[in-house]
């Protein structure tokens, strides 16, 4: 047997759950839409890497002591953003190298380099 009003207090107990459903699914889409995501990018590629040209190689002797070097250039067939040089094998160190016009590198020894310990031109650049 059904007390009277019954149907009445169903109908309003639902509704308030289809209020409270709504409530929250309007609380989650107002946190939901406040993401931003930046512009990204991603990619696969494949690029010849090769090596550079050395030409137009120069030594330059101390001008008090002939036996040391002073410095050395060369220019690269192409640009290049870094460059370091050696002429004496298994030396700790590289040479300071300094860009100058046309892809012309010059370097220096390190102080005390004589020209007969010379026996390699060993020249990296990157570009």
């Amino acid at each position: 047997m059904k007390r009277p009003g019954s149907k009445r207090h169903g109908t309003k107990k639902f509704l308030g759950v289809i209020m409270a459903v709504g409530i929250i699914a309007a609380g989650t889409y107002a946190f939901t839409a406040t993401n931003t995501v930046e512009a990204t990018q991603a990619g696969d590629g494949v690029g010849t890497i090769s090596g550079f040209d050395v030409s137009n190689v120069t030594y330059t002797q101390d001008a008090l002591d002939p036996t040391l070097l002073s410095g050395y250039s060369f220019t690269l067939d192409g640009d290049a953003t870094s460059v370091d040089a050696r002429t004496v094998t298994g030396q700790l160190t590289w040479d300071l190298c300094v860009e100058g016009l046309l892809n012309e590198w010059s370097c220096t020894p390190p102080p005390g380099t004589t020209v007969e310990s010379l026996n390699e031109l060993r020249v990296i650049a990157v570009q």
